[in-house]
């Protein structure tokens, strides 16, 4: 990854963003599930950047990101929903997998979703 981080309430959040905010290419936020971190979705990047903007991020408490950690699945919605907002970014492809992909409620103003995966 390339190791930037926001910081955004208590927690310090890692993330990786290798096309950059300069790029005019559609972001896609990539979330991970429980017990690992953003590093899991490295291929899917490597893949992606070359026509999005590929963005992936450690849940709060996983690899880079510092705790505490969110306790709900409302909770990493609201962490989300200001993680775009202080990266500028208003319309996104969201895709994660497990507590990653729970949050799939259209009627959250402000969240683009496309894709979610409870698996």
């Amino acid at each position: 990854g390339n190791g930037r981080s926001v910081t955004i309430g208590a927690n310090r959040i890692g993330y990786d963003d290798p096309v950059g905010a300069r790029s005019d290419r559609l972001p896609v936020v990539l979330v991970h599930g429980s017990s690992v971190h953003r590093a899991i979705w490295d291929p899917v990047v490597a893949r992606l950047r070359h026509a999005f903007r590929p963005i992936s991020l450690d849940h709060p408490g996983h690899g880079d990101s510092s705790l505490p950690a969110c306790v709900s699945v409302e909770g990493l919605t609201d962490l989300l929903e200001a993680f775009c907002a202080d990266l500028a970014i208003g319309v996104f492809v969201l895709i994660g997998f497990s507590l990653g992909g729970a949050d799939r409620n259209p009627s959250r103003a402000g969240v683009g979703r496309a894709a979610g995966a409870d698996l």
